[in-house]
């Protein structure tokens, strides 16, 4: 009788044990999904501002052609300069 209330009382002590490593797992993985979101949310702003500067600066190339080959139909004999970001800038 003894050795049975034993093994209750061990198996209630594993019992809650399992609950309680079960609620720290959920808690981590919640901790842990949040994280990733949030580095997710970092990087993909990251790419946006990446995206946007490579807009820009196809935008300024595109630019630069168009004029290379205006230049190039109307005889000029200069290089036109492309104008970046810093370059206009300073002029600004």
């Amino acid at each position: 009788m003894v050795e049975n209330n034993k093994l209750k009382v061990v198996e209630e002590h594993c019992k809650k044990f399992d609950n309680q490593l079960q609620n720290h797992h959920l808690k981590w993985k919640k901790k842990s999904m949040e994280e990733s979101k949030e580095r997710w949310l970092e990087q993909g702003k990251k790419i946006n501002q990446l995206v946007i500067q490579m807009e820009s600066l196809f935008s300024q190339f595109q630019n630069f052609f168009a004029d290379q080959i205006a230049r190039k139909e109307t005889g000029a004999n200069s290089k036109g300069v492309l104008a970046t970001l810093e370059l206009v800038e300073k002029q600004g």
